[in-house]
């Protein structure tokens, strides 16, 4: 994917906690983590194919960005800026 013109590598992951998907995302030409594109709130409530999306601070607009890319589908916000989304192919 590419956010602010950075071309990224995705990789998926777990949180120890409870086994929820992570995403984090590399620069692609360095191998050097960009961000972290996910929250891990256990008192959420998720499906199995779904993440929660942090879209402040650094993370802004990558929300929107995945969804234009296809890596997930729109959902709802759970708090402010975290967003509940499902993954395409994760």
């Amino acid at each position: 994917m590419n956010f602010h013109d950075v071309p990224l590598t995705i990789e998926y992951d777990q949180y120890a906690k409870n086994k929820r998907t992570a995403i984090t995302l590399y620069e692609k030409e360095t191998g050097e983590p960009f961000m972290v594109a996910t929250v891990n709130l256990p008192n959420v409530i998720l499906k199995d194919n779904e993440v929660l999306i942090k879209n402040y601070s650094e993370n802004q607009g990558v929300y929107e960005a995945m969804i234009a890319q296809g890596i997930i589908k729109p959902g709802v916000a759970v708090d402010l800026d975290i967003y509940r989304a499902e993954l395409i192919n994760g």
